[in-house]
């Protein structure tokens, strides 16, 4: 929200919604904790994607789920996924949907 309102057009949303409103408290939690059960692309939590990728390979977690919501993309949000995936062309990444098909469909 800060970067949306002090920050330059790279910040604004691309699409015409909004995200659900939260308290305070998850407001300030959400900002001042880390998450690492899912990395967020969406607005400025995208630049924290390779950071999220150094700490599961530090603890070895087999998995790291993204997520996001195509309002909720900005110009600068979708330049640092961008980003992240170049940095990372060596990793397997798939989409939900062809995880489950490989799980259920092993060749």
């Amino acid at each position: 929200a800060f970067t949306r309102k002090f920050g330059a057009n790279q910040h604004k949303f691309l699409g015409d919604g909004y995200g659900i409103g939260a308290s305070k408290k998850d407001i300030l939690r959400m900002l001042l904790k880390p998450s690492n059960i899912v990395v967020s692309i969406d607005c400025y939590k995208s630049s924290l994607l390779q950071k999220a990728v150094k700490y599961y390979e530090k603890e070895k977690r087999q998995y790291m789920v993204l997520i996001g919501h195509p309002k909720m993309q900005s110009e600068f949000s979708l330049k640092k996924l961008a980003k992240f995936l170049l940095l990372n062309k060596d990793k397997n990444f798939c989409i939900y949907t062809e995880y489950f098909k490989k799980k259920n469909n092993p060749k």
